[in-house]
């Protein structure tokens, strides 16, 4: 919906540059609040398989 309403007052190039703007900063904000999240390697315990 929200997408839809910023193409139409800004046009599509505008709302998509917009769009990829926000996603880069909401990224930097939460690397910022959150860097143990952000430095982690992955997000699960890794599981031994037994060799059979």
């Amino acid at each position: 919906f929200e997408s839809g309403i910023t193409a139409h007052w800004f046009g599509t190039v505008p709302a998509v540059v917009m769009g990829g703007i926000g996603t880069l900063v909401v990224t930097g904000v939460w690397i910022k609040l959150f860097p143990t999240l952000a430095n982690r390697d992955r997000m699960h315990v890794p599981v031994v398989e037994p060799k059979v």
